[in-house]
C-alpha cells in the first residue's frame, strides 16, 4: 500500500510528459537556460581575456641589423640610420609577436566547447521531451549518477578512474539511445524508402555482432582518456586521443557499416523476408536506396556520438598543465610572458588549421636546358649508336636535368649559405599568426649518432643555431614580423654555427655537404580554427563511410553473406592500403640487376597497378593525419571528396538496382 502515493505521482507524471502544453514550457526552458549559460560564460570570459591581453612586449636588446654579427658596431656613417632602423624593427618585431601570443592566449578564454557542451545537452534534452521518454531518462541518469557521483567524490584514484569511465560509458550510451529514437522518428514517413531505412535501424541494434561493435565503440570512446599518461608532454597526449579517438573510431564504424549493409541484404534474401517486402510492391531503386539510407543514417549517428566525445576531451586535454607549466597557461619561468614551448607547438602546430608553402625554385633558362639536353642526348648517340632521341626520351632527360638543379639548390656544402625565399604569406601576416618552419636535413647514410650544427637566418631576429640529428623532421617557429608586407618570408640556411665563426673558430663550418630532401623544407601557417577543421574532418569521414555502405549492398544484391563479406571487408582494406601500395611500387622492380624481366613481378604489378590507381583519390584522403599534424582540410576538398566519391556512389547504386532488378528472388535459396 506504501507504493500507491508512488505509483500515482509516476502516473501523474507520465501524462504530464505527453501534454503539449508541457512540451512548449519544457522546450523554452531548456532553450533558455542553453543561452543563459552560454551568455554568463562569455562575458566572464572576455573579462578575462581583456585582462590577459598583452601589449608590445620589451625585449632586453635590439637585433642588429641585417648582416651584422650580435656584439658588432654599425659604420660609423650609418651608426644613426642603423640605429633607427634597428629600433623600428625591434618595435614591429615585439608588437607582431605581442598580438601573436594574444591570439594564443585567447585558446585560454575560448568558449566555443562551452556553446557545443551547452547546445548539445539542450538538443538531448530537447529530443527527450518530444520523444515523450521524460521519465526514462530521468530514471537512467538517476541511476548513472548514484553510481558514478559516490565513486568519483569520495573514491581513491582507481575509484575515481573508475567512476569516469561510468560516467563516460553512460553519458555515450544515453546519447546514442537517444539519437537513435530521433532517427527513427526522421525516418517515421509512410513511403517504401523511409519504411526500409527505418528496418535497417531496427536491425542495427537487434543484431547481436552489430551491437558489439556499437558497445565496443562506446567502450573504447571512454576508456582512451585513461590511457594517457600525464607525465607525456600534453602536445603528445592531444595528439595521441586525436589519432585514436577519431581513427580508431572511424575503423570500428567502417566495420559496422560494412557488416550492416552487407548483413541487411544478404540475411533477407537468405531468410525469405524480402518475398513479404518485394510484394508490396518496392520498386528495386526503393529498395537499394531504402538499405543505403538506413546504414548511412546508422553511421551518422555513431559518427556524431564518438566525434563529440573526442571534441569535448580533447578540449578538456588542451586546458590541463602542458610541459613546463606551473599552472594551464602559466610559465613555470614567472618572468616570462611568453608560453611554455609545449603549450606553443600544441596551440599553433596541433590545434589549428595549417597549410603549407615551399620555397621558390630557382627559374630555369629555357634555352640553356634544351641545349643541356641536346648535347647530352649527343654524347648517348656517341656511346651507344642504336640510341634514339625520341621524345619521351628528351622528357626523361628534361626530368633528370630539372632534378640535378633542384639537387643542387637544396644542397649547401659545409661553411656556405644558402637563401630560400617563401612567398603568398600574406595571410600569415595578415591574421599575426606564427609560422612554423620545417625541415628535415640528410647527410650521406645518415648516422643516427651524429649531431649536426647549423645556423637559420630571418628578418628581424637575432641567427639561431640548431644541433640536429640527422633524416629527422624539425620544427622552428618564426614571428610573423619577419615577413614583409609582400608576404614575402627570406629564410637563410648556413652549413656551420655562425657565433663560433664569429668567435674565429676554425671548425665552426660543417665538414659535409647537407641537403633537404623533396618534401625536406617548407613553411606551416595557420589559415583557420581547429573547430572548424574539425568539423570538415568529420564531414570528411562520414563521405567516405556512406562510400563503403554503398560497396557493401552491392556486393550483398548477387553474393552470399560470406563472399559479399570478403569482397566488401577486402575492397574497404585495399582502398585504405592503397596508399602504402602505390608508393612500395616504386620499389618493386619488374626487372632485375642485369636487366632480366621477372615474370612473376610482372604480373604482381599488372594486377597490383591498376588497383592502386583506382583507389589513389580514396588513398589521398588523410582528415585523420591531418588533424592530428594540425593541417587545413579546406572546404574545397570537402567538396571535391563529396563529388568524387558521390559520382563513385552513384554509379554503385544504379549496378546495385539493375543487377537486383534481374535477380530471381523466388528461387534463391540463400546458399
Amino acid at each position: 500500500m506504501s507504493s500507491g502515493p508512488l505509483v500515482n505521482l509516476l502516473v501523474w507524471a507520465n501524462r504530464l510528459q505527453h501534454a503539449r502544453w508541457f512540451k512548449l514550457v519544457a522546450s523554452f526552458v531548456v532553450i533558455a537556460a542553453a543561452i543563459a549559460v552560454s551568455a554568463s560564460y562569455w562575458v566572464r570570459l572576455e573579462a578575462k581575456r581583456q585582462e590577459n591581453k598583452l601589449s608590445v612586449i620589451e625585449r632586453p636588446g635590439e637585433a642588429p641589423p641585417a648582416g651584422t654579427a650580435p656584439g658588432a658596431q654599425a659604420p660609423d656613417a650609418k651608426a644613426a640610420g642603423d640605429a633607427e632602423r634597428m629600433r623600428t624593427a625591434a618595435r614591429t618585431a615585439a608588437e607582431s609577436t605581442a598580438r601573436a601570443l594574444n591570439k594564443l592566449r585567447e585558446s585560454q578564454t575560448d568558449a566555443t566547447v562551452v556553446f557545443v557542451g551547452a547546445a548539445g545537452v539542450a538538443g538531448v534534452l530537447l529530443a527527450v521531451i518530444w520523444l515523450e521518454a521524460g521519465l526514462t531518462a530521468l530514471g537512467i541518469l538517476f541511476l548513472l549518477g548514484a553510481v558514478a557521483i559516490p565513486l568519483m567524490r569520495f573514491g581513491g584514484p582507481t575509484a575515481r578512474d573508475t567512476g569516469r569511465f561510468i560516467a563516460a560509458v553512460g553519458s555515450l550510451s544515453f546519447a546514442f539511445v537517444v539519437l537513435m529514437q530521433m532517427l527513427r522518428v526522421a525516418l517515421s514517413g509512410s513511403n517504401a524508402i523511409s519504411a526500409i531505412a527505418r528496418n535497417v535501424v531496427q536491425e542495427a541494434v537487434r543484431i547481436k555482432v552489430s551491437l558489439v561493435f556499437i558497445v565496443l565503440l562506446l567502450l573504447v570512446l571512454a576508456a582512451l582518456p585513461g590511457l594517457s599518461d600525464p607525465e607525456t608532454p600534453l602536445r603528445y597526449r592531444v595528439q595521441t586521443f586525436l589519432q585514436y579517438g577519431s581513427g580508431g573510431t572511424f575503423w570500428i564504424i567502417a566495420i559496422l557499416v560494412l557488416f550492416l549493409a552487407v548483413a541487411s541484404v544478404a540475411f533477407e534474401q537468405r531468410d525469405k523476408v524480402i518475398w513479404q517486402t518485394m510484394t508490396k510492391p518496392v520498386a528495386a531503386w526503393q529498395y537499394v536506396l531504402g538499405k543505403w539510407l538506413g546504414v548511412v543514417g546508422v553511421a551518422a549517428v555513431l559518427l556524431l556520438v564518438s566525434s563529440t566525445g573526442v571534441f569535448l576531451f580533447t578540449e578538456y586535454l588542451r586546458d590541463q598543465k602542458a610541459y613546463g607549466e606551473s599552472a594551464p597557461y602559466q610559465n613555470k619561468d614567472t618572468e616570462s610572458v611568453l608560453p611554455s614551448e609545449d603549450r606553443m607547438v600544441l596551440e599553433t602546430q596541433v590545434l589549428t588549421a595549417r597549410t603549407s608553402v615551399g620555397p621558390e625554385l630557382p627559374d630555369l633558362d629555357l634555352e640553356a636546358v634544351y641545349k643541356e639536353i641536346d648535347e647530352r642526348a649527343a654524347k648517348l648517340k656517341a656511346a651507344d649508336l642504336n640510341y634514339e632521341y625520341t621524345d619521351a626520351e628528351k622528357t626523361r632527360l628534361a626530368k633528370e636535368f630539372s632534378d640535378e638543379i633542384r639537387s643542387k639548390f637544396f644542397a649547401i656544402g659545409g661553411g656556405r649559405t644558402q637563401r630560400y625565399i617563401f612567398t603568398g604569406l600574406s595571410p600569415a601576416k595578415d591574421r599575426d599568426s606564427s609560422v612554423t618552419l620545417r625541415y628535415k636535413v640528410d647527410i650521406g647514410a645518415n648516422d643516427p649518432k651524429q649531431l649536426h650544427r647549423l645556423t637559420i637566418v630571418t628578418p628581424n631576429a637575432q641567427p639561431e643555431v640548431k644541433e640536429i640529428p640527422l633524416g629527422q623532421t624539425m620544427q622552428m617557429t618564426i614571428s610573423p614580423s619577419a615577413i614583409d608586407s609582400k608576404g614575402i618570408l627570406i629564410v637563410s640556411i648556413i652549413n656551420g654555427d655562425f657565433y663560433r665563426a664569429q668567435s674565429g673558430d676554425p671548425e665552426w663550418a660543417g665538414a659535409d655537404t647537407m641537403t633537404f630532401p623533396p618534401d625536406g623544407l617548407d613553411i606551416f601557417y595557420s589559415v583557420g580554427s581547429y573547430h572548424a577543421n574539425f568539423l570538415r574532418v568529420m564531414l570528411v569521414l562520414w563521405i567516405k563511410l556512406a562510400f563503403l555502405a554503398m560497396i557493401a549492398i552491392l556486393a550483398a544484391t548477387f553474393l552470399s553473406f560470406a563472399v559479399a563479406s570478403l569482397v566488401a571487408f577486402g575492397t574497404f582494406m585495399i582502398a585504405e592500403s592503397a596508399g602504402f601500395l602505390y608508393d612500395a611500387l616504386d620499389y618493386y622492380a619488374s626487372t632485375g640487376t642485369q636487366g632480366e624481366i621477372i615474370l612473376h613481378r610482372v604480373l604482381i604489378r599488372a594486377i597490383a597497378v591498376p588497383i592502386s590507381r583506382m583507389f589513389s583519390f580514396y588513398a589521398q584522403l588523410k582528415p585523420t593525419a591531418n588533424l592530428v599534424d594540425g593541417l587545413v582540410v579546406p572546404w574545397d576538398k570537402v567538396l571535391l571528396t563529396a563529388g568524387v566519391l558521390g559520382t563513385v556512389t552513384l554509379v554503385l547504386y544504379i549496378a546495385a538496382v539493375l543487377i537486383f532488378r534481374r535477380r530471381e528472388l523466388a528461387t534463391y535459396s540463400g546458399r
